[in-house]
């Protein structure tokens, strides 16, 4: 495909004047585009646009992108050359390349495993859809029956070996944080509040503590004052919360 390119040793320089220019399309796998990482790559290639030679563009025999995607937007916006490797035995290689190069968010990986037909990862987007407020990393965490997210956890979720032991928990679990979303009169509790990390992880542990009363808590929300509004760390707003329930 790249025979008539100049080629780099085994990466080949595709420029504007080569038909191929603007033809390469990104393979299923590759994440969503996302507008801010792609402008600080088009800001960056502006006076940088030879560091694309170090990090070429990997495709497969089809000339599908396997990994540089945002990389070749910026490039084609900017009308500048990029560069190109054919590689093979993407599937293996390709959790490793992005983790290392790219730093794929969970929703990535979640993307990623799930179109290659990882029936855990289909499961955890369709949650993830119905449930947008919970974080990719807290619903890693209810996923794996945790109240907080272990590395060897996440490790084992990017590698693409998330499972479906604990599916009654998830269920749950986020059948009880959706109890919560505008719940509150004194006051409110905050959309933001709600949407934390810090306070969805505080109230896993909390629910994972056996004598913990959930309805008790969801009552006195509703008619006791409460300070979650205007706490930032995990360990105060948990703090709070057994206040609230003990109240």
């Amino acid at each position: 495909m790249f025979t008539q390119l100049k080629v780099e040793r085994t990466v080949y320089e595709v420029t504007d004047k080569s038909p191929l220019y603007r033809e390469l399309r990104p393979h299923k796998t590759q994440r969503i585009v996302k507008s801010g990482h792609l402008a600080n790559l088009i800001e960056s290639f502006k006076n940088k646009g030879s560091a694309l030679k170090d990090v070429p563009i990997l495709v497969d025999r089809y000339g599908k992108i396997r990994e540089g995607h945002h990389r070749y937007l910026a490039a084609t916006a900017l009308g500048i050359p990029y560069y190109v490797m054919q590689v093979s035995h993407m599937y293996e290689n390709m959790i490793a390349i992005n983790t290392n190069q790219r730093n794929w968010d969970d929703g990535d990986f979640a993307n990623y495993w799930a179109v290659m037909g990882r029936t855990p990862y289909k499961i955890y987007n369709k949650v993830k859809a119905e449930h947008p407020y919970i974080s990719y990393g807290v619903l890693v965490s209810i996923f794996n029956k945790k109240s907080g997210r272990l590395q060897s956890d996440s490790k084992q979720f990017k590698e693409g070996n998330l499972t479906l032991d604990h599916l009654d928990h998830v269920s749950r679990t986020v059948r009880q944080l959706a109890q919560l979303k505008g719940i509150g009169k004194n006051p409110p509790l905050d959309k933001s509040t709600y949407s934390k990390q810090q306070f969805q992880s505080a109230m896993l542990e909390a629910l994972q503590n056996v004598s913990f009363d959930f309805e008790k808590f969801k009552k006195n929300l509703t008619t006791k004052k409460h300070k979650l509004n205007i706490l930032g760390k995990r360990t105060d707003m948990l703090k709070e919360i057994y206040k609230m329930e003990g109240k």
